[in-house]
């Protein structure tokens, strides 16, 4: 049976026997979404620690309360004996534990952020019904170290503590060697969310420099003009380029953008920037704001299903467009049937909706599909990618 370790049991090891004072490790996006969470549950810091000296002596407001920004000198010094919750992304965690230890011993130090990239809530599981459905899909998973990863990335979604998820990285390859055995080199590699063309050159790596065909979808115009000046430069063939918005409808959606330079940037669509409008970690929102003017656009949005050939060889889709990941793989639900691509895409990262339908949606396509995690390191963060080949 599969263990989960709850936020409300992460909440009383971080308290432990309540007589340290608490300090929150960094004060940016993950620190905006997570210390809410804590102070409804019963975490009262007394202070937030950060390295930015620009920070330090402001006050940092949360939903629910405020304190103090002090640099880690000044939080070592005035209490030495604090209880600390870095809220940091993973890559910044060991520099940061650093700083604000400095080899102090007799402080306790928990990670804690929450887990999804655009939905503000940690993962729930409520009943015996939703574990089976989760015992199910570990049982679909192709061998040992998918399962392990899938329990590890489960715990992260639920207690925000991804230090265990980050002791199975196997590398900063998004193409994993699992793949090798199914894509052909007379195929295409559709790239959906292909931004500037930097996983086309990571796919070219991993191909050797033999396909048949490349497709880069990505609805901003700039992204899409940076990857045709990048085509043009490596003289690329069989290599093109499509400014487009891929979903699971063909239907116009608003999206919003800014623009600098009078050139349009499309930003997220509205299903995405409608939650960051009003929640507390929406800086994103300020920074388009202080970038351009920011407004929202209709743009037209399509099915890769109706995009693509019926005859065009389809070996390999890839897809991370952040909080539509979903959305686009229900796109190529007749391409997931009939051709059985493999698929690379970020397991469940960015809504606590796609851990119950990502995996049962491409078993539901075809049956055949072996299904594999893998942990790896991409960024600043690290990344659960799911393969089905």
């Amino acid at each position: 049976m599969i263990k989960i370790d709850t936020f409300q049991n992460r909440i009383s090891e971080i308290k432990g026997d309540g007589l340290s004072p608490i300090i929150i490790g960094g004060t940016g996006e993950k620190a905006k979404g997570t210390v809410p969470h804590l102070y409804r549950n019963g975490i009262v810091p007394v202070c937030f620690c950060d390295s930015d000296k620009r920070k330090w002596g402001k006050i940092y407001y949360f939903d629910g309360g405020s304190g103090e920004i002090l640099s880690p000198e000044q939080c070592r010094e005035k209490y030495p004996d604090a209880t600390y919750i870095i809220c940091t992304a993973f890559d910044n965690l060991p520099f940061i534990k650093q700083a604000i230890l400095q080899n102090n011993s007799s402080c306790n130090c928990f990670h804690c952020c929450y887990p999804f990239k655009v939905d503000p809530e940690f993962l729930t599981i409520n009943n015996n019904d939703e574990i089976k459905l989760l015992e199910n899909m570990e049982a679909a998973l192709a061998d040992e170290l998918s399962r392990k990863v899938f329990r590890a990335s489960l715990n992260y979604k639920t207690n925000g503590n991804i230090e265990p998820l980050a002791e199975l990285i196997d590398g900063d390859y998004i193409f994993d060697d699992i793949l090798l055995d199914r894509y052909k080199s007379d195929e295409t590699f559709i790239d959906c969310g292909a931004y500037t063309g930097d996983t086309m050159i990571r796919f070219l790596e991993f191909c050797r420099g033999k396909y048949g065909s490349i497709r880069l979808y990505d609805g901003d115009r700039n992204n899409c003009n940076w990857m045709k000046k990048l085509v043009g430069l490596t003289r690329l063939s069989n290599v093109s380029v499509h400014e487009e918005l891929l979903w699971d409808k063909c239907e116009e959606l608003e999206f919003y953008t800014f623009d600098i330079d009078s050139d349009d940037y499309v930003y997220e669509n509205g299903d995405v920037s409608s939650w960051r409008n009003k929640n507390a970690c929406s800086r994103k929102i300020e920074k388009l704001q202080k970038l351009g003017s920011y407004t929202g656009q209709k743009k037209m949005a399509y099915r890769l299903d109706e995009i693509i050939p019926e005859d065009e060889r389809v070996g390999m889709i890839k897809i991370v467009v952040v909080g539509s990941d979903m959305n686009v793989l229900k796109g190529c639900e007749k391409i997931l049937k009939s051709r059985k691509p493999a698929i690379v895409v970020e397991w469940a990262a960015c809504k606590r909706s796609d851990v119950w339908e990502m995996i049962p949606f491409i078993k539901e396509c075809n049956s055949e599909y072996k299904i594999y995690l893998r942990q790896k390191k991409q960024h600043l963060g690290t990344k659960t990618m799911l393969y089905a080949i």
